[in-house]
């Protein structure tokens, strides 16, 4: 009976865990277990509990204070499963929530100093939201620890392994390339985005690869912590064809221009 109590008061506790979402072009964050919102926009600045309003045949979600008004609408609430989802719409005014309301009734906002008037944003999860925003930091300190031009010996690839076949790697600040006189990898050339975990590591580069490549869709480098060795996966879209080029870090041959 005891465990049962402890599984069960878990479970509450995790059912009670805020839930925020990111307004897009904003810095506002909304707690949609809470129905609270906390953040700027523009130079107005919010931070209180929602509260539901009748506005025309919709009920809208408001907040006013000395700053301004807010009014927010949706159907259902955003999945926190998703990176970002649709809400109907969010209103943001210097004005008093009054004047806003007449004008969200109106569908006319030309008398009022509106901050942020938009039908169907996407509203982003923040746990999401953070993740990309530490990832993308990561990737700049890989692009200025790794960045350069290095002159690379082939260890394996495509499955065959080699005993004296060399290459150049570049890692610049938009991409990477690799250049060697393997047929199967003469030039592979890729421009960075974020993985579908939205995780990046120290050493770890990932992206697209570009249209001259014609297996596959998408590489990642990974470069140990000693940067003395690398490895190049490419990969399709679906990750059912994969293939992975390892190799040596001869010599770094120039840096970042």
């Amino acid at each position: 009976m005891r465990y049962i109590i402890l599984t069960l008061t878990l479970l509450f506790s995790l059912s009670l865990h805020s839930q925020e979402f990111v307004i897009e072009d904003t810095d506002i964050i909304w707690d949609t277990n809470t129905m609270t919102i906390k953040g700027d926009v523009d130079g107005l600045s919010f931070d209180g509990k929602l509260t539901v309003k009748k506005i025309g045949y919709r009920d809208y979600h408001t907040l006013e204070n000395e700053s301004g008004s807010f009014a927010l609408s949706f159907l259902t609430p955003p999945s926190k499963y998703s990176d970002k989802s649709l809400v109907s719409s969010i209103y943001i005014s210097e004005n008093s929530l009054k004047d806003l309301v007449k004008g969200i009734k109106k569908k006319n906002f030309a008398k009022l100093s509106m901050k942020y008037e938009k039908e169907r944003p996407y509203v982003i999860n923040k746990e999401v939201f953070d993740k990309k925003q530490k990832s993308e930091e990561q990737l700049q300190d890989n692009i200025q620890k790794y960045g350069g031009v290095y002159k690379v010996k082939i260890v394996r690839s495509s499955g065959i392994s080699f005993d004296n076949q060399f290459g150049t790697l570049y890692i610049t600040e938009a991409g990477i390339t690799l250049k060697t006189e393997i047929y199967s990898m003469e030039r592979v050339s890729g421009a960075y985005a974020m993985p579908i975990t939205n995780e990046i590591k120290d050493g770890m580069f990932t992206g697209n690869l570009g249209k001259g490549t014609i297996l596959y869709d998408n590489f990642t480098l990974s470069i140990n912590d000693e940067g003395t060795a690398a490895g190049l996966t490419l990969a399709t879209n679906s990750y059912k064809q994969m293939d992975t080029t390892t190799m040596i870090l001869v010599e770094k041959t120039s840096g970042l221009e």
